[in-house]
Order: structure tokens, then sequence, then C-alpha cells
């Protein structure tokens, strides 16, 4: 579906864009990245400014396996997030 390469979208998915949908989620979102995270910081915050009461996170000192590097911090985030709810 997304095609040969993790870096660049060839397969069936390449014209698929859902972002228009994203201000349809009505659930609790928590968007985590780390700081080194191929997913760029400012990347992760344009999807959260599209998701209605979502919230971010970013993980100092980690890349794209935050809870394999940090994982007090990761799970600290993720048990903070929950206890919201």
């Amino acid at each position: 579906m997304w095609g040969p390469s993790e870096f660049t979208c060839e397969g069936v998915l390449k014209d698929i864009d859902i972002t228009g949908s994203l201000c349809k989620i009505r659930v609790a979102v928590l968007l985590i990245c780390g700081e080194f995270d191929q997913v760029r910081q400012p990347t992760c915050e344009y999807y959260r400014s599209l998701i209605p009461g979502s919230r971010m996170a970013v993980i100092p000192d980690a890349s794209q396996t935050s809870y394999l590097e940090q994982p007090h911090i990761f799970y600290w985030t993720l048990r903070n997030f929950y206890e919201c709810f």
C-alpha cells in the first residue's frame, strides 16, 4: 500500500489525503514524537493543530523509538495523558 520505500510513498496510498477529515476526530489524541524523530516537530504540530483538543509531546533525546530510548519519559507522558480522563 505504501510502496517499496520507507521514505517515499509510491503505492496505492500516494494520492490519498485525509487531512481534511482530521477535524472530525472526537476522541482524545496524543501525538508523540522524539526530539530527533524522522517526523519533525513542525509536522507533528501541524497535525495536532488539525485535530480538535489534541495534545502533543516531544520526548527529549529520542528518535522514532522514544518508547525504547526514553521509556520512563515516554510512559510518564502516556500516564499523564490517560489520567486526564
